[in-house]
């Protein structure tokens, strides 16, 4: 226990300057995520408006179910794992954000995005890497920052242990704060 207070006041300096560094990072993307007021007028400025649709495999045709529209999405982006759908209409859940996986990881700025419009039975190609603009882009690998999914598992677990960053320097300081004061 008296090494532990010993070696304390390093600690809790070595934990606060990488600490701080890396808490730079995360709170960057996520005032990027946050985006209050200034920063989209901002992006825009510099990077241009957001891109439109890409590319369409057919037009409106009738409807189709959740499962024809997936086979429909998969033949846009061959050889791509399957990520995650949104729903974009929640009133009806007639459309979708289909997302799959990139060709060099599953992170979000190396994602492929498809909306499916079950009630007219199209399927489009809404944004791939090539195809974002730079405002996009940034925004998606920010977001892959900010969750740690940028750098693979390493990132992902970086980032869960930079949450204990605080509590290591509120355990370290407090046991500074009762050494000094002869505790």
């Amino acid at each position: 226990w008296r090494m532990t207070l010993m070696r304390a006041g390093r600690m809790h300096d070595v934990a606060g300057a990488w600490g701080v560094v890396l808490l730079i990072v995360l709170a960057g993307s996520g005032i990027y995520l946050v985006q209050p007021g200034w920063v989209s007028p901002f992006l825009g400025a510099i990077f241009g408006p957001r891109s439109q649709l890409v590319q369409s495999n057919a037009r409106c045709s009738g409807p189709i179910g959740f499962d024809q529209a997936l086979v429909q999405a998969g033949e846009l982006v061959p050889n791509r794992p399957f990520l995650a759908a949104e729903v974009q209409d929640r009133r009806t859940f007639g459309t979708w954000n289909l997302k799959f996986a990139g060709a060099h990881s599953r992170a979000l700025f190396d994602e492929n995005e498809v909306t499916a419009d079950l009630t007219c039975g199209s399927v489009t190609l809404r944004s791939t890497p090539e195809s974002r603009k730079p405002i996009e882009s940034i925004g998606l690998w920010l977001m892959s920052l900010h969750d740690g999914t940028a750098l693979g598992l390493p990132g992902q677990i970086l980032v869960a242990l930079l949450g204990l960053f605080p509590l290591v320097l509120l355990w370290s300081g407090i046991r500074v704060w009762l050494r000094r004061r002869g505790l």
